[in-house]
């Protein structure tokens, strides 16, 4: 959100990454599922340090992003259009993710002149 801090995403690491161990399996109810992917990409999005959070499970979040991507893409009819934006929370977050660098490296690493 606007008035997430740093400090206050550190403060709920934990929750986070319970929410990206348990709730993002095809056993969790799909709107339960919908709402942690989206909060999931919104922290990438943010860049207020739930990057370096999610960081942490960059290898089975993107192998599960994977399975769940290919999963809804073969859903049809009704059932596809009700996982619709959970598909798109899926393919957000994982441009997201593989675009993501932990935090605070930019002054790690030297700047280029032009």
């Amino acid at each position: 959100s606007d008035q997430a801090t740093s400090a206050r995403i550190q403060k709920f690491e934990n929750a986070i990454l319970l929410v990206s161990d348990a709730y993002l399996t095809d056993s969790v109810d799909p709107g339960l599922r919908e709402m942690a992917i989206a909060l999931l990409e919104k922290l990438l999005q943010d860049k207020k340090g739930g990057v370096r959070i999610i960081l942490k499970r960059k290898d089975p979040l993107a192998a599960l992003g994977v399975k769940q991507i290919e999963m809804l893409r073969s859903l049809t009819g009704e059932d596809r259009d009700f996982a619709q934006t959970e598909l798109e929370h899926w393919e957000g977050f994982m441009v997201q993710l593989a675009r993501a660098e932990p935090e605070g490296d930019e002054q790690a690493q030297p700047k280029l002149i032009k």
